[in-house]
């Protein structure tokens, strides 16, 4: 709490608001925050990681992934599914 975002109480609107007003009255914090919430993405979910992840599962499950080469291949649409790439 405090480093990468707030946490306020579920249901509790006050305490929302509260921390709303805290970082709307302080700028510099709130960026500081968004840079490490960046931060923790980049080193937690980048596709880089994510495929680490993934080779190392199949690895560890001794099998190997169909496409071990290339870490950003997403494959292609099939009838039916509507996708933004």
């Amino acid at each position: 709490d405090g480093v990468n975002g707030l946490l306020f109480e579920p249901r509790d609107a006050g305490d929302l608001a509260t921390k709303l007003r805290a970082v709307a009255s302080e700028p510099e914090w709130m960026a500081e925050m968004g840079q490490a919430a960046r931060d923790t993405y980049v080193a937690r979910y980048s596709i880089d990681i994510a495929y680490e992840l993934l080779l190392t599962a199949y690895l560890r499950a001794g099998r190997r992934p169909e496409r071990p080469h290339h870490p950003a291949y997403f494959p292609p649409p099939r009838l039916g599914y509507l996708s933004a790439y």
